[in-house]
């Protein structure tokens, strides 16, 4: 059942919502262009799971998230905690604390390149789901689909600067 709107649940939705889920694609689209260094690639990794981490907890609706998705979408929507498997918060968990006993040196039990397709795919879905239960006030207010220009060579963006995704 949807809530009646706040000024919480507009800030949410028309600001931070929309950053997480452009900071992820943004993250995701980056690290696949094969253009940066170590260090780069690696804080990209860092970030995709940070925003990967935020969006999964928001639509699984864990207690480290303050907004439940219900409060956008129509009565009939039910929330989905198996659209991505239960292993993978701890996963990213493990890869993002460095200081941690669970962090690990063998690469085969990082979050790579296969693991980072297997999760946007899955957050993808659950956006895609999400965005087509909203209720038509928060539909119409909607920021998720607009071009994601991932500014990589700085000024306008251009063709030679900048990469250009739908993020439909």
């Amino acid at each position: 059942m949807a809530k009646p709107k706040t000024p919480e649940l507009e800030e949410f939705f028309g600001e931070h919502l929309p950053y997480e889920i452009n900071m992820f694609r943004a993250s995701y689209l980056l690290l696949g262009t094969g253009l940066l260094g170590a260090v780069l690639n690696n804080a990209l990794i860092e970030s995709f799971c940070v925003h990967a981490r935020n969006l999964i907890e928001f639509f699984k609706t864990k207690d480290s998230c303050d907004f439940d998705p219900r409060a956008f979408t129509v009565q009939a929507y039910a929330l989905n905690k198996r659209f991505i498997g239960d292993s993978i918060l701890p996963k990213i968990t493990n890869q993002i604390s460095h200081l941690t006993v669970n962090r690990t040196s063998d690469n085969s039990k990082k979050i790579g390149s296969a693991d980072r397709k297997a999760i946007a795919e899955s957050v993808e879905r659950e956006i895609a789901r999400f965005k087509s239960n909203l209720t038509p006030d928060w539909l119409a207010k909607c920021k998720f689909d607009a071009a994601l220009i991932v500014d990589i060579g700085g000024g306008p963006p251009s063709s030679t600067n900048a990469i250009i995704a739908s993020c439909n």
